[in-house]
């Protein structure tokens, strides 16, 4: 995923990892741990399978992908996904793509989201921008820095910035929107360069027969750190409910 210089901020894999056991780290995902028991965060067992794209529009002021999934295991549907990526045209200093999840249970028996703080949105930074080996920081927005005091905190978004080469410092950063179950999430970081949000991280959730789960995150890359990159006014942004209305030229 290009930040605003046209570098990418984030990569698949994990540094120093001989044996692979980090290869389902693919850049920005979305997965968890532990549906019914299977586990669809490490590819051991679950699969999430592409149904159809439902909508696909383009427009001055955003693009939007509308994308349903089924969440198989050893093909039976434990859950269908209705999964929304908007992508908006911002100004040159920073990108935001805002993603949508709706789940509900693809048959009349109820989804159990177990206990786990893998699951459902991810990223995986570039190695450049990593704690471990760029010298880079994972920062919440209550302040509580790096892996050391940031790991399974709740907080309403993390960051994680550092060099992205040429003296150049970049960060991307994942927002919790305000109306999601359990707000402020719990975030699983570490100092190796990926954090995610912890949708269930203390205990199960159980999504009955004919309900929905819907998650709303925002994505926001960004120059500089997080306090020079405006992340926590991106935030607040994101929390607000703009009235958009027409210009004369557009009516």
């Amino acid at each position: 995923v290009l930040g605003p210089d046209g570098v990418a901020l984030t990569e698949f894999g994990k540094p120093h990892d001989p044996t692979g056991s980090h290869a389902h780290h693919y850049s920005l995902w979305i997965a968890h741990a532990s549906v019914n028991g299977k586990d669809f965060w490490s590819e051991k067992g679950g699969l999430i399978t592409h149904e159809q794209f439902e909508l696909m529009e383009d427009g001055p002021l955003f693009c939007r992908l509308m994308q349903k999934t089924r969440w198989l295991d050893n093909g039976t549907a434990l859950s269908q996904e209705k999964r929304q990526l908007t992508f908006y045209h911002t100004p040159e200093s920073y990108r935001l793509i805002d993603i949508d999840l709706e789940f509900t249970p693809s048959s009349a028996q109820p989804v159990v989201f177990g206990k786990t703080s893998f699951g459902f949105l991810a990223a995986r930074v570039a190695q450049s921008m990593t704690v471990f080996d760029g010298a880079g920081e994972i920062i919440n927005a209550r302040g509580q820095r790096n892996e050391q005091a940031a790991h399974r905190q709740r907080a309403e978004w993390i960051d994680l910035s550092g060099p992205i080469g040429q003296g150049k410092w970049g960060g991307l950063a994942l927002l919790d929107h305000p109306g999601n179950l359990n707000h402020p999430t719990g975030w699983h970081c570490r100092n190796d360069g990926w954090a995610g949000a912890a949708f269930n991280m203390e205990q199960p959730y159980t999504l009955k027969p004919g309900a929905t789960l819907r998650l709303r995150y925002r994505i926001h890359l960004h120059r500089h750190d997080a306090a020079a990159g405006e992340v926590a006014r991106r935030y607040e942004e994101y929390r607000a409910k703009p009235v958009v209305q027409l210009g004369e030229a557009l009516r």
